[in-house]
């Protein structure tokens, strides 16, 4: 790890300094910018002609020299008034007035070209502005900055965080479903409305913000403008009311000037400074800013007054200018002397505090956050409504869909809107009703149609029973009044009797299915009733044990409460008997829920359903055996189907399983 720490210190240091890479960029741009430079001034004799080439490198400076007078700056933040310039045409070290830097030379006729690229800002001392008005709330606003988060920025940024808490709880709600849903087409139509509005309506309550917040920043700076150009014009206009009509650089004339301007610095609590025509400053409220070298005593270059086509000076200018870096704003207006000409050009600065404008905008946002986070919840809660809203007649046919039984009064939805979705529910309760005439219409056909097939297995019955009763009454006559008589009397009022009970099961086994109950649909506890039936079996007579493998309740089924009891009944009661005589007899009973559906599986472990008696098993008057009606599974399969479940088993030769599915219950919280 030491090892490690010194291979890093040794590649810091020997990594070249951002510094340096900077400076040395400029320099290589500035040298270019010479070349062009050169041969513009070749090609045109005035400096007018090149200065859009000058102004557009950032970082370097360019000054022209003839006869040792500076004619041409490309910028007024750096201030080379009376700097020495070392002599030679290679990048040397200079200190500036306000800054420490490297210069470069370049003699193109009788011009002197300087490219200055400032390294370093002077550091301002903080008495340097004790006597300036525009100028000393740089001092002012470094200090309120390390304090102001105990103010209302504190307070703003509170509901920051606050609205920022609320839009991730929204997001993780939101993964939340997606990662439950795995897409977002799988969610919920509620969720995919509610997510669809409140994006939209976020991204609108974002933009308004960003644009409010922007406009705050605009219009303090567009209002500070506007103070500014009018403290200009006030006092373009008391000058020229003085007897100041023409600026002259006589000395006693700049004294007497520059008295005037610190009477009126004070009258308007603002610096000012005048430039004459040539763009040199003639006189300052605040000359020692100048002589400190803290300002420049040129204007800024296109605020020229002469020797420039390209750039004449407006009415009224207001800019941006820097002092060592940092921004401010400065106010100029033409000074117009006695032949209506402009004579010089006045200047008002004035810092643009940032801590005045945060404020001016952590006023408006602590008025405004309130309203916005309302309006969020607000907008949440509505667009969840709304979605409920328009939902919600879907989910009552979703509901009807699942609760419907063939065979039953169709429920119809009612809804009074005429929209898309109630043409839907429209088109719904119209074919809900064709359905219900159709099962009805179906139902009958079928009942017709196995009544018309149990009259006819009734008639065949009834005639193999009918039959040797007559041929027995016929063999009775014929033996009347013969020695066999009382012997074969006996035998065939047996046999008649025989008859007469079958007939008797027969009409039993008829009346059962004349009277086949109706199931009534119902949420039951299918758990509960099947723990019930095996705890009235489990001490059976033949001692088999039943298992059962699931809950004990918790598990709704649609079916009827009653009737359900009768086929777990008759089921468990058929593998019992299927049992008979098997000492390593087992029963096992499963629950389980698939899908929509609630399963039931009745195992044991006897020798199975012969092959030529399964197609047979949900006849009416079928059974193996030797005792009942064959009626039980018929009635089983009847009450499991009308519940809109289905009921059947698979066999071998080692046991059988019945397996019983039924509709799950939608329980509502």
């Amino acid at each position: 790890l030491l090892a490690l720490l010194c291979l890093l210190c040794l590649a810091a240091c020997h990594r070249p300094n951002r510094t340096e890479q900077l400076l040395g960029s400029r320099q290589a741009a500035a040298e270019q910018q010479m070349n062009e430079l050169a041969e513009c001034m070749v090609r045109h004799t005035d400096i007018d002609s090149v200065q859009l080439v000058a102004s557009r490198t950032d970082g370097v400076y360019f000054f022209f020299f003839h006869n040792n007078r500076l004619i041409y700056w490309s910028d007024n933040s750096l201030n080379i008034d009376g700097v020495r310039l070392p002599a030679g045409t290679d990048w040397q070290s200079v200190s500036f007035r306000n800054a420490t830097g490297v210069v470069k030379q370049r003699n193109i006729g009788a011009l002197n070209m300087v490219a200055a690229i400032p390294i370093a800002w002077t550091p301002i001392d903080s008495q340097s502005f004790a006597d300036s008005y525009s100028y000393r709330p740089i001092q002012e606003d470094e200090a309120r900055e390390r304090n102001f988060w105990r103010r209302a920025y504190l307070r703003t940024r509170i509901f920051y965080l606050i609205t920022i808490l609320l839009l991730l709880a929204g997001l993780i709600v939101l993964i939340v479903n997606l990662v439950r849903a795995r897409r977002f087409h799988n969610l919920s139509l509620p969720y995919k409305i509610t997510t669809l509005l409140w994006g939209v309506l976020l991204l609108g309550f974002i933009y308004i913000f960003a644009m409010s917040v922007l406009y705050l920043d605009r219009h303090y700076t567009r209002r500070q403008q506007q103070i500014l150009q009018q403290k200009t014009q006030y006092i373009r206009y008391a000058l020229q009311q003085s007897d100041y009509q023409d600026l002259d650089s006589d000395s006693s004339q700049v004294a007497i000037l520059q008295e005037e301007l610190q009477r009126l610095a004070q009258i308007y609590r603002t610096d000012i400074h005048i430039y004459d025509a040539t763009g040199f400053l003639l006189a300052s409220s605040t000359p020692q800013l100048f002589e400190q070298g803290l300002l420049t005593p040129y204007i800024a270059t296109d605020i020229r007054l002469t020797g420039s086509r390209t750039h004449e000076p407006a009415e009224d200018q207001v800019r941006t200018e820097l002092i060592n870096d940092k921004p401010y704003l400065t106010a100029y207006t033409p000074f117009m002397n006695r032949n209506g000409q402009t004579g010089g050009m006045i200047e008002v600065p004035a810092f643009l505090s940032k801590d005045r404008m945060a404020q001016e905008r952590d006023k408006y946002i602590l008025r405004l956050m309130p309203a916005y986070l309302i309006a969020m919840l607000l907008s949440l809660l509505l667009s969840f409504y709304c979605a409920r809203l328009l939902t919600k007649p879907l989910m009552r046919l979703k509901r009807s869909m699942q609760q419907y039984r063939l065979g039953e009064t169709p429920p119809l939805i009612e809804y009074a809107y005429k929209d898309e979705i109630g043409l839907l529910v429209q088109q719904y309760n119209a074919l809900l009703q064709q359905v219900s005439e159709a099962s009805a219409r179906i139902a009958q056909a079928e009942k017709e149609s196995a009544w018309r097939t149990m009259a006819r297995q009734v008639a065949h019955e009834i005639n193999n029973t009918l039959t040797p009763m007559k041929l027995t009454l016929q063999q009775l006559q014929r033996t009347k009044n013969t020695e066999r008589f009382d012997a074969y009397f006996e035998k065939s009022t047996a046999i008649l009797i025989e008859q007469i009970d079958n007939l008797s099961h027969i009409a039993t086994a008829f009346s059962t299915i004349a009277k086949m109950p109706v199931v009534k649909s119902e949420t039951v506890d299918i758990a509960q009733k099947l723990t019930n039936v095996i705890a009235l079996h489990e001490h059976n007579e033949q001692h088999i044990p039943i298992r059962y493998i699931g809950p004990n309740n918790g598990i709704y089924a649609r079916t009827d409460n009653e009737q359900i009891l009768q086929v777990f009944t008759n089921i468990i009661r058929n593998a019992l008997q299927a049992l008979e005589n098997r000492p390593d007899g087992d029963i096992i009973v499963r629950l389980n829920e698939i899908d929509e559906h609630v399963q039931v599986a009745i195992s044991d472990n006897g020798e199975g359903i012969a092959p030529e008696v399964r197609d047979k098993i949900f006849t009416p008057n079928f059974t193996t055996k030797a005792y009942g009606t064959g009626m039980g599974l018929v009635i089983a399969k009847h009450i499991v189907q009308s519940s809109g479940g289905t009921i059947s088993f698979q066999t071998s030769g080692s046991g059988t399983t019945f397996l019983l599915t039924l509709p799950k219950a939608q329980q509502e919280g």
